[in-house]
């Protein structure tokens, strides 16, 4: 029989080091599980809140930092009428809102102003004027009462204004181009405790009317089992304000806005993105048009 094994003295030392190691290491990273402190990293206490959502603080993280809440109304009419302005020393006018998709056309026309040398003068023979055309009602009716020839909108705008439009076949809009999908340029911010869309139900939300923002909402509350009026909106005149005021109303659960204001207030401690248009990416379609 071979004999027996037998460990020196300085080996079980050893074996007894690495033992003690190896507990002190599990000890050290399970301690907020064998010594929990009553809160998970992220997450925020009511404590912490006040009961209330938590108002970050307001400096550099939104685009804009005054706001104002407008009153729900109808849709307006279309103004003006069907007119057609031809072209003037052979310059289409376009309008345009102030969105980051539209950064190639400005850089193609060098700026607002028509200019002989861009690209659309010089590779197709016409010059460009772009008017700045931030509201989309005032869009709709610089478009039916021929004050620009181009525009551009989302494509869930046209069923609200469509039956005004038809009114006069020569304001009818005609789709030549589709842009793109929103791809994470829009999405929902909200408070960390608000876990799901359904959530929020009897709470408030700043978005802006009739626009991109309001389409996206309502989508994701009719998905999520609730109507329009279990929410109750916090209308703005545009997205950058709802994000503002979502950053200063402790008041407000969520906000609907435009990247990078979504990613910014998601960052400040107690917010998320619920849902952007990095998911919901068939929603929101940006659609060129002309009559």
């Amino acid at each position: 029989m071979a004999d027996d094994v037998r460990l020196k003295p300085m080996a079980w030392v050893l074996i007894i080091v690495v033992v003690l190691a190896l507990v002190a290491l599990g000890l050290y990273q399970g301690r907020d599980w064998i010594f929990p402190t009553g809160q998970k990293g992220g997450d925020v206490s009511k404590e912490d809140l006040g009961g209330k959502a938590e108002a970050p603080d307001a400096a550099g993280v939104t685009t804009v930092k005054e706001y104002k809440f407008v009153p729900t109304e109808v849709l307006p009419a279309v103004k003006g009428a069907a007119n057609y302005r031809p072209l003037q020393d052979n310059t289409v006018v376009m309008g345009l809102n102030v969105w980051a998709g539209w950064a190639p056309i400005f850089y193609a026309n060098g700026g607002t102003d028509p200019n002989p040398n861009s690209l659309f003068a010089k590779k197709y023979g016409f010059k460009v004027a772009i008017k700045i055309i931030d509201s989309p009602s005032a869009s709709i009716s610089a478009f039916a009462a021929g004050d620009v020839h181009v525009t551009a909108w989302t494509l869930d705008m046209i069923p609200l204004f469509y039956e005004q439009l038809k009114a006069d076949s020569r304001a009818l809009p005609r789709a030549f181009l589709q842009v793109d999908w929103s791809s994470g340029g829009d999405g929902l911010v909200v408070r960390e405790s608000v876990k799901s869309v359904a959530d929020l139900r009897g709470k408030k939300v700043a978005l802006a009317q009739h626009s991109p923002s309001h389409y996206l909402l309502l989508n994701l509350l009719i998905n999520s089992g609730l109507q329009p009026s279990d929410v109750d909106f916090k209308f703005t005149e545009d997205a950058f304000q709802a994000a503002a005021a979502f950053n200063a109303d402790r008041s407000l659960a969520g906000c609907v806005s435009w990247a990078p204001d979504i990613y910014k207030l998601s960052e400040v401690r107690g917010n998320k993105l619920l849902v952007s248009t990095a998911t919901a990416n068939k929603l929101i379609s940006d659609v060129m048009f002309a009559r």
